[in-house]
């Protein structure tokens, strides 16, 4: 679009590549990695939001569209950026999209429920790496710490 354009032509390279950092692997940067910032940032109020939620690994972003969307004549976004959580299922990188091991604003307690009682919980906050030598955490003990802890003074 025009609007992807004016961000081409507005944002350095040096700026997008602060912004894509999450998103690439490899040393060799392509074209369309760097580009993808931008394409995230005009997501924001090409879908109309009020609000950009996102994880941590969104800030950057967040703060190119705070610094590039003026120029096209957008409002800078508002952003609020929650902790990541491990995948419930593993315990590795962040919680997963897949159907039944993500935790959604939109399950109702009985699916909160199951979803935590499936969840990998070994019994300690550090637990061994995989075998392959990829770390490991505990999505309980993390869903307790970021969400259950700091609303509720005991937990019964």
């Amino acid at each position: 679009t025009l609007d992807l354009h004016a961000l081409e032509l507005e944002t350095t390279l040096a700026r997008a590549e602060r912004a894509m950092a999450e998103i690439t692997s490899g040393d060799s940067v392509k074209v369309s990695q760097a580009v993808y910032p931008l394409m995230q940032a005009l997501d924001i109020p090409y879908l109309g939001v009020d609000l950009a939620v996102g994880g941590m690994e969104q800030r950057k972003v967040h703060m190119l569209a705070r610094d590039v969307l003026p120029s096209i004549d957008r409002e800078p976004p508002t952003s609020l950026h929650t902790p990541l959580i491990a995948d419930l299922a593993t315990g590795r990188g962040k919680m997963s999209s897949s159907e039944g091991v993500t935790i959604s604003m939109e399950d109702s307690r009985e699916e909160i429920e199951s979803k935590v009682n499936n969840a990998y919980c070994p019994p300690t906050a550090d637990p061994e790496p995989t075998d392959d030598g990829e770390s490991r955490e505990n999505p309980v003990l993390q869903v307790f710490e970021y969400h259950v802890f700091p609303r509720f003074e005991s937990i019964v």
